[in-house]
């Protein structure tokens, strides 16, 4: 909101880096459902999983053409960045209060920022995580173009409004439910 009000491009691509960073959020999820899931159950709760991905891509759109019309029209893309930083914040409460850490520490942690560099890079030392992790990467940079370009093409190419273009992501995110 702050890169918006300051007309800031830098802080902008700053809040976008960080948004990136902490944005693993639902491999996380799926390593949780699948460390508390039985075998038999296992794959189950991993399709309810992915299926709240997928309706959050229903649900995400919908209230950004709801922020986008009267009376939060009059305010721009401010409702929306708002919107944007209290979810995870509702989210970080909601999940603070209904799970609790399984996970006994012993003794004092230290955190090493650089282990999490090394610890990138024993994944590409398997030859078939080192194939997955392409596979996963080119994969991702395919839809990382896809998503980041649709709204571009849509609204650029074919004239359409901010509500036209969430309505399209709307019936995508549908698709993938």
């Amino acid at each position: 909101v702050l890169s918006i009000v300051w007309s800031s491009i830098l802080l902008f691509m700053i809040s976008r880096f960080v948004v990136g960073f902490f944005g693993g959020s639902f491999s996380v999820a799926q390593a949780v459902i699948a460390d508390i899931s039985s075998p038999e159950d296992k794959m189950r709760n991993m399709g309810w999983i992915s299926l709240a991905g997928s309706l959050g891509m229903v649900v995400g759109p919908l209230l950004i053409i709801l922020l986008n019309s009267e009376p939060f029209s009059q305010l721009g893309p401010i409702p929306i960045f708002i919107a944007a930083a209290i979810l995870p914040l509702l989210n970080l409460i909601f999940f603070k209060r209904v799970f609790q850490e399984t996970y006994a520490i012993k003794g004092k942690v230290r955190f090493d920022f650089s282990k999490a560099f090394t610890a990138f890079t024993v994944v590409f030392m398997d030859v078939r995580t080192r194939l997955l992790m392409i596979g996963l990467f080119l994969f991702e940079l395919g839809w990382g173009f896809y998503v980041q370009g649709i709204p571009m093409i849509l609204g650029g190419e074919y004239g359409l409004s901010r509500a036209a273009i969430s309505w399209f992501f709307v019936l995508l995110g549908a698709g993938f439910s």
